[in-house]
Protein backbone atom coordinates (compact mmCIF):
# COMPACT_ATOMS: atom_id res chain seq x y z
CA UNK A 1 0.00 0.00 0.00
CA UNK A 2 1.15 3.90 -0.76
CA UNK A 3 2.13 5.69 2.00
CA UNK A 4 -0.14 8.22 1.30
CA UNK A 5 -3.02 6.00 1.40
CA UNK A 6 -2.00 4.35 4.67
CA UNK A 7 -3.49 7.32 7.06
CA UNK A 8 -6.06 8.24 4.97
CA UNK A 9 -9.33 9.58 6.89
CA UNK A 10 -12.64 9.15 5.30
CA UNK A 11 -14.56 12.11 6.25
CA UNK A 12 -17.39 14.69 5.47
CA UNK A 13 -14.44 16.53 3.36
CA UNK A 14 -13.35 13.95 1.37
CA UNK A 15 -16.77 13.06 0.18
CA UNK A 16 -17.45 16.50 -0.31
CA UNK A 17 -13.83 16.81 -2.81
CA UNK A 18 -14.24 13.47 -4.51
CA UNK A 19 -18.20 13.45 -5.28
CA UNK A 20 -18.99 16.77 -5.60
CA UNK A 21 -22.51 15.52 -7.76
CA UNK A 22 -23.38 13.83 -4.98
CA UNK A 23 -22.86 16.59 -2.24
CA UNK A 24 -24.60 18.82 -4.47
CA UNK A 25 -27.91 16.93 -4.46
CA UNK A 26 -29.97 17.64 -1.58
CA UNK A 27 -30.86 14.24 -1.41
CA UNK A 28 -27.23 12.97 -1.85
CA UNK A 29 -28.21 10.73 -4.54
CA UNK A 30 -25.02 8.45 -5.67
CA UNK A 31 -25.47 10.13 -8.99
CA UNK A 32 -22.00 8.54 -10.44
CA UNK A 33 -23.12 5.30 -9.42
CA UNK A 34 -26.31 5.00 -11.57
CA UNK A 35 -24.56 6.73 -14.60
CA UNK A 36 -22.17 4.55 -14.34
CA UNK A 37 -24.68 1.37 -14.36
CA UNK A 38 -26.24 2.97 -17.21
CA UNK A 39 -23.02 2.91 -19.14
CA UNK A 40 -22.95 -0.95 -18.33
CA UNK A 41 -26.65 -1.65 -19.88
CA UNK A 42 -27.66 -2.16 -15.92
CA UNK A 43 -30.40 -0.68 -15.79
CA UNK A 44 -32.74 -1.65 -13.13
CA UNK A 45 -30.01 -1.82 -10.88
CA UNK A 46 -29.35 2.24 -11.38
CA UNK A 47 -32.99 2.58 -11.06
CA UNK A 48 -32.42 1.30 -7.49
CA UNK A 49 -29.74 3.27 -6.93
CA UNK A 50 -31.46 6.75 -8.15
CA UNK A 51 -34.69 5.53 -6.41
CA UNK A 52 -33.55 4.87 -3.24
CA UNK A 53 -32.84 8.27 -1.36
CA UNK A 54 -35.31 9.90 -3.46
CA UNK A 55 -38.74 9.25 -3.16
CA UNK A 56 -39.51 12.23 -5.70
CA UNK A 57 -37.27 10.20 -8.36
CA UNK A 58 -39.82 10.01 -10.74
CA UNK A 59 -40.86 14.18 -10.63
CA UNK A 60 -36.60 14.59 -10.39
CA UNK A 61 -35.90 13.83 -13.55
CA UNK A 62 -38.38 15.41 -15.15
CA UNK A 63 -38.11 19.16 -13.42
CA UNK A 64 -35.41 18.93 -11.20
CA UNK A 65 -32.74 21.97 -11.13
CA UNK A 66 -30.17 19.83 -11.42
CA UNK A 67 -27.36 20.81 -8.99
CA UNK A 68 -25.61 17.71 -9.64
CA UNK A 69 -24.69 19.21 -13.16
CA UNK A 70 -23.15 22.12 -11.95
CA UNK A 71 -21.23 20.36 -9.62
CA UNK A 72 -19.95 18.05 -12.19
CA UNK A 73 -16.09 17.19 -12.58
CA UNK A 74 -16.94 16.44 -16.44
CA UNK A 75 -18.10 19.86 -17.04
CA UNK A 76 -14.28 21.14 -16.44
CA UNK A 77 -13.24 19.17 -19.64
CA UNK A 78 -15.88 19.48 -21.83
CA UNK A 79 -19.68 19.46 -21.00
CA UNK A 80 -21.06 17.79 -17.32
CA UNK A 81 -23.08 14.76 -17.82
CA UNK A 82 -26.79 14.87 -18.50
CA UNK A 83 -28.06 13.62 -15.12
CA UNK A 84 -31.10 14.18 -15.09
CA UNK A 85 -31.55 13.46 -18.39
CA UNK A 86 -30.32 9.74 -17.44
CA UNK A 87 -32.67 9.44 -14.35
CA UNK A 88 -35.50 9.96 -16.61
CA UNK A 89 -34.75 7.29 -18.72
CA UNK A 90 -34.33 5.24 -15.65
CA UNK A 91 -37.99 6.31 -14.24
CA UNK A 92 -39.75 5.94 -17.66
CA UNK A 93 -38.52 2.27 -17.50
CA UNK A 94 -39.36 1.44 -14.02
CA UNK A 95 -40.57 4.36 -12.28
CA UNK A 96 -44.08 4.32 -10.97
CA UNK A 97 -45.58 5.58 -13.82
CA UNK A 98 -43.84 3.07 -16.24
CA UNK A 99 -45.38 -0.26 -17.75
CA UNK A 100 -43.33 -2.29 -15.70
CA UNK A 101 -42.70 -0.50 -11.89
CA UNK A 102 -40.02 -1.70 -9.39
CA UNK A 103 -41.30 -1.66 -5.92
CA UNK A 104 -37.83 -0.26 -4.17
CA UNK A 105 -39.58 -0.19 -0.44
CA UNK A 106 -40.32 -4.33 -0.87
CA UNK A 107 -39.33 -5.47 2.56
CA UNK A 108 -37.50 -2.21 3.93
CA UNK A 109 -40.09 -1.41 6.06
CA UNK A 110 -39.67 -1.58 9.54
CA UNK A 111 -41.66 -3.26 12.80
CA UNK A 112 -44.81 -0.54 13.00
CA UNK A 113 -44.53 1.80 16.24
CA UNK A 114 -46.95 2.46 18.33
CA UNK A 115 -46.60 6.80 17.52
CA UNK A 116 -48.66 8.46 15.53
CA UNK A 117 -47.80 11.17 13.65
CA UNK A 118 -49.27 14.56 11.39
CA UNK A 119 -47.89 16.03 8.87
CA UNK A 120 -49.59 19.43 7.85
CA UNK A 121 -49.03 19.58 4.04
CA UNK A 122 -49.03 16.72 0.94
CA UNK A 123 -46.00 19.20 -0.55
CA UNK A 124 -42.99 17.87 -1.79
CA UNK A 125 -41.73 17.69 1.99
CA UNK A 126 -44.96 16.36 3.51
CA UNK A 127 -44.89 13.56 1.12
CA UNK A 128 -41.42 12.71 1.27
CA UNK A 129 -41.22 12.71 4.95
CA UNK A 130 -44.40 10.99 5.15
CA UNK A 131 -42.83 8.27 3.08
CA UNK A 132 -39.66 7.97 5.25
CA UNK A 133 -41.69 8.04 8.50
CA UNK A 134 -43.51 4.92 6.94
CA UNK A 135 -40.45 3.73 6.43
CA UNK A 136 -38.94 3.62 10.09
CA UNK A 137 -43.25 2.42 11.21
CA UNK A 138 -44.57 5.20 11.88
CA UNK A 139 -48.19 5.75 10.87
CA UNK A 140 -49.04 8.97 9.67
CA UNK A 141 -51.72 10.97 8.56
CA UNK A 142 -51.12 13.70 5.56
CA UNK A 143 -53.36 17.06 6.11
CA UNK A 144 -53.80 18.88 2.50
CA UNK A 145 -55.76 22.30 2.12
CA UNK A 146 -55.83 21.87 -1.64
CA UNK A 147 -58.17 18.61 -3.19
CA UNK A 148 -54.83 17.09 -4.68
CA UNK A 149 -52.05 15.63 -3.55
CA UNK A 150 -48.20 16.59 -4.98
CA UNK A 151 -48.62 20.78 -3.65
CA UNK A 152 -46.61 23.13 -6.05
CA UNK A 153 -45.83 19.84 -8.21
CA UNK A 154 -49.36 19.76 -8.99
CA UNK A 155 -50.75 23.38 -8.47
CA UNK A 156 -48.11 25.37 -9.51
CA UNK A 157 -45.87 23.51 -12.60
CA UNK A 158 -47.65 23.55 -15.42
CA UNK A 159 -48.76 19.97 -16.94
CA UNK A 160 -46.55 20.10 -20.30
CA UNK A 161 -43.67 20.42 -18.04
CA UNK A 162 -44.83 17.65 -15.80
CA UNK A 163 -47.50 15.22 -16.90
CA UNK A 164 -50.37 14.83 -13.51
CA UNK A 165 -49.79 11.21 -14.14
CA UNK A 166 -46.43 11.34 -13.21
CA UNK A 167 -47.33 12.62 -10.29
CA UNK A 168 -50.13 10.78 -9.15
CA UNK A 169 -48.08 7.86 -9.65
CA UNK A 170 -45.55 9.16 -7.45
CA UNK A 171 -47.91 9.97 -5.05
CA UNK A 172 -49.52 6.69 -5.29
CA UNK A 173 -45.59 4.53 -5.29
CA UNK A 174 -45.38 7.41 -1.72
CA UNK A 175 -48.65 5.95 -0.04
CA UNK A 176 -48.35 2.52 -0.70
CA UNK A 177 -45.06 2.71 1.35
CA UNK A 178 -46.57 1.79 4.81
CA UNK A 179 -49.30 2.58 6.81
CA UNK A 180 -49.80 6.41 5.34
CA UNK A 181 -53.36 8.29 5.10
CA UNK A 182 -54.03 11.20 3.15
CA UNK A 183 -56.97 13.24 4.21
CA UNK A 184 -57.65 16.05 0.90
CA UNK A 185 -59.41 19.69 1.49
CA UNK A 186 -58.47 19.51 5.38
CA UNK A 187 -56.75 23.24 5.87
CA UNK A 188 -54.97 23.83 8.85
CA UNK A 189 -56.93 26.50 10.73
CA UNK A 190 -60.05 26.64 9.01
CA UNK A 191 -60.97 22.64 9.47
CA UNK A 192 -58.61 21.33 12.39
CA UNK A 193 -55.71 23.42 15.14
CA UNK A 194 -52.84 22.04 16.53
CA UNK A 195 -54.32 21.61 19.41
CA UNK A 196 -57.01 19.58 17.90
CA UNK A 197 -54.76 17.22 16.67
CA UNK A 198 -52.81 16.41 19.98
CA UNK A 199 -56.20 16.13 21.02
CA UNK A 200 -57.08 12.99 18.38
CA UNK A 201 -53.64 11.55 19.70
CA UNK A 202 -51.07 12.63 17.60
CA UNK A 203 -47.84 12.40 19.16
CA UNK A 204 -45.48 15.08 16.87
CA UNK A 205 -46.72 17.19 14.01
CA UNK A 206 -44.92 18.39 11.22
CA UNK A 207 -45.76 21.58 9.39
CA UNK A 208 -44.84 21.22 5.58
CA UNK A 209 -47.34 24.09 4.42
CA UNK A 210 -44.82 25.09 1.23
CA UNK A 211 -45.11 28.48 0.09
CA UNK A 212 -47.96 29.26 -2.12
CA UNK A 213 -47.73 33.02 -2.20
CA UNK A 214 -46.01 34.83 -5.03
CA UNK A 215 -43.74 37.85 -3.76
CA UNK A 216 -45.44 41.56 -4.03
CA UNK A 217 -43.77 44.35 -6.15
CA UNK A 218 -43.51 47.97 -4.63
CA UNK A 219 -44.61 49.51 -7.39
CA UNK A 220 -47.73 51.95 -8.06
CA UNK A 221 -50.77 50.25 -9.62
CA UNK A 222 -49.92 46.10 -8.28
CA UNK A 223 -53.86 46.17 -6.99
CA UNK A 224 -55.21 47.43 -10.45
CA UNK A 225 -58.02 45.26 -12.62
CA UNK A 226 -56.57 42.62 -14.66
CA UNK A 227 -53.00 42.91 -12.62
CA UNK A 228 -52.36 38.59 -11.52
CA UNK A 229 -49.82 37.35 -9.45
CA UNK A 230 -47.74 34.49 -11.17
CA UNK A 231 -48.56 31.69 -8.47
CA UNK A 232 -52.56 32.71 -7.95
CA UNK A 233 -52.34 32.69 -12.44
CA UNK A 234 -50.70 29.20 -12.05
CA UNK A 235 -53.20 27.91 -9.07
CA UNK A 236 -56.06 28.71 -11.61
CA UNK A 237 -54.93 27.28 -14.77
CA UNK A 238 -53.72 24.05 -13.19
CA UNK A 239 -56.81 23.22 -11.20
CA UNK A 240 -59.03 23.95 -14.28
CA UNK A 241 -60.71 27.14 -12.67
CA UNK A 242 -61.94 28.99 -15.37
CA UNK A 243 -61.30 32.63 -16.08
CA UNK A 244 -60.90 35.48 -18.91
CA UNK A 245 -57.76 36.72 -19.99
CA UNK A 246 -57.27 39.27 -22.77
CA UNK A 247 -55.15 38.73 -26.11
CA UNK A 248 -52.49 40.59 -24.86
CA UNK A 249 -50.44 39.85 -21.94
CA UNK A 250 -47.26 41.29 -20.08
CA UNK A 251 -44.94 38.94 -17.56
CA UNK A 252 -43.16 40.87 -15.32
CA UNK A 253 -40.07 38.90 -13.99
CA UNK A 254 -37.64 36.46 -15.84
CA UNK A 255 -37.20 33.58 -13.58
CA UNK A 256 -38.70 29.90 -13.85
CA UNK A 257 -41.77 31.29 -12.76
CA UNK A 258 -42.06 34.03 -15.06
CA UNK A 259 -41.80 31.72 -17.77
CA UNK A 260 -43.90 29.02 -16.60
CA UNK A 261 -46.66 31.82 -16.48
CA UNK A 262 -45.70 33.40 -19.69
CA UNK A 263 -46.11 29.88 -21.74
CA UNK A 264 -49.45 28.98 -19.58
CA UNK A 265 -50.81 32.35 -20.82
CA UNK A 266 -49.67 32.12 -24.48
CA UNK A 267 -51.54 28.76 -24.46
CA UNK A 268 -54.97 30.17 -23.18
CA UNK A 269 -54.70 32.81 -25.14
CA UNK A 270 -54.72 31.18 -28.03
CA UNK A 271 -57.62 28.38 -26.49
CA UNK A 272 -59.86 31.16 -25.44
CA UNK A 273 -59.15 33.56 -28.43
CA UNK A 274 -58.56 31.34 -31.05
CA UNK A 275 -62.15 29.50 -32.06
CA UNK A 276 -62.40 25.80 -33.11
CA UNK A 277 -58.40 25.64 -32.38
CA UNK A 278 -58.65 22.45 -30.69
CA UNK A 279 -59.85 20.27 -34.05
CA UNK A 280 -57.39 22.03 -35.97
CA UNK A 281 -54.44 19.74 -37.17
CA UNK A 282 -50.81 21.15 -37.07
CA UNK A 283 -49.51 22.22 -40.50
CA UNK A 284 -47.06 25.27 -41.55
CA UNK A 285 -50.08 27.27 -42.41
CA UNK A 286 -51.84 26.75 -38.78
CA UNK A 287 -49.17 28.86 -36.61
CA UNK A 288 -51.56 28.87 -33.75
CA UNK A 289 -52.64 24.90 -33.78
CA UNK A 290 -49.18 24.02 -33.40
CA UNK A 291 -48.62 26.02 -30.67
CA UNK A 292 -52.01 24.51 -29.41
CA UNK A 293 -50.10 21.01 -29.52
CA UNK A 294 -47.27 21.97 -28.28
CA UNK A 295 -44.31 21.48 -30.42
CA UNK A 296 -43.30 25.21 -30.28
CA UNK A 297 -42.20 27.19 -27.24
CA UNK A 298 -43.62 30.56 -27.39
CA UNK A 299 -42.74 33.09 -24.79
CA UNK A 300 -42.79 36.70 -25.29
CA UNK A 301 -40.33 39.86 -23.65
CA UNK A 302 -41.72 43.17 -23.65
CA UNK A 303 -39.51 46.18 -22.62
CA UNK A 304 -41.68 48.36 -20.74
CA UNK A 305 -40.82 51.72 -19.23
CA UNK A 306 -42.05 55.29 -19.36
CA UNK A 307 -46.16 56.31 -18.99
CA UNK A 308 -48.67 57.99 -21.24
CA UNK A 309 -51.81 58.78 -19.28
CA UNK A 310 -54.58 57.26 -20.50
CA UNK A 311 -53.01 54.79 -22.33
CA UNK A 312 -52.41 52.21 -20.13
CA UNK A 313 -54.41 50.41 -17.01
CA UNK A 314 -51.02 49.33 -15.73
CA UNK A 315 -48.19 52.51 -14.85
CA UNK A 316 -44.90 51.88 -16.23
CA UNK A 317 -46.09 49.49 -19.08
CA UNK A 318 -47.60 52.11 -21.31
CA UNK A 319 -44.69 51.55 -24.05
CA UNK A 320 -43.87 48.52 -24.69
CA UNK A 321 -42.83 46.39 -27.76
CA UNK A 322 -43.30 42.58 -28.05
CA UNK A 323 -40.88 41.37 -30.13
CA UNK A 324 -42.15 37.99 -32.20
CA UNK A 325 -38.97 36.36 -33.80
CA UNK A 326 -40.19 34.09 -36.38
CA UNK A 327 -37.52 31.53 -37.25
CA UNK A 328 -38.12 29.12 -40.42
CA UNK A 329 -37.39 25.26 -39.55
CA UNK A 330 -35.92 24.44 -42.68
CA UNK A 331 -35.30 20.77 -44.02
CA UNK A 332 -33.09 19.56 -46.55
CA UNK A 333 -35.34 18.93 -49.74
CA UNK A 334 -38.30 19.57 -47.91
CA UNK A 335 -40.37 22.90 -48.23
CA UNK A 336 -39.51 25.08 -45.14
CA UNK A 337 -42.22 24.64 -42.17
CA UNK A 338 -43.01 28.47 -40.43
CA UNK A 339 -43.31 27.96 -36.27
CA UNK A 340 -42.83 30.75 -33.83
CA UNK A 341 -40.01 31.04 -31.22
CA UNK A 342 -39.60 33.56 -28.97
CA UNK A 343 -36.70 33.87 -26.42
CA UNK A 344 -36.24 36.31 -24.31
CA UNK A 345 -32.34 36.52 -24.27
CA UNK A 346 -33.09 36.97 -27.81
CA UNK A 347 -35.52 39.76 -28.37
CA UNK A 348 -33.82 41.81 -25.82
CA UNK A 349 -30.48 41.50 -28.15
CA UNK A 350 -32.92 42.27 -30.70
CA UNK A 351 -33.73 45.58 -28.87
CA UNK A 352 -30.88 46.30 -27.92
CA UNK A 353 -29.34 46.82 -31.45
CA UNK A 354 -32.03 48.75 -32.60
CA UNK A 355 -31.26 51.12 -29.97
Amino acid sequence: MLKRFKNKKVDGDWLNTNFPCMMACPAHTNAGRYVGLIAEGRFEEAYRIARDPNPLASICGRVCAHPCETACRRGEIDRPISIRALKRFLTEQFGPESKHPIHVNEGRGQKKLPYKVAVVGGGPVGLSAAHDLALMGYPVTIFEAAPVAGGMLYLGIPEYRLPRDVVEAQVREILETGDITLKLNHAAGRDFTISDLRRQGFDAVLIAVGAHRSRDLSIPGVDLDGVHKGIDFLLNVNLGYKFTIGKKVIVIGGGNVAMDVARSAAREVVRQHAGGVEDAEPSAENVTAVATREMVDISLFCAAHGRARGESRLPGASRRKCLLLWKKLRKPNRKASACTRVSAQSAWWAKMARW
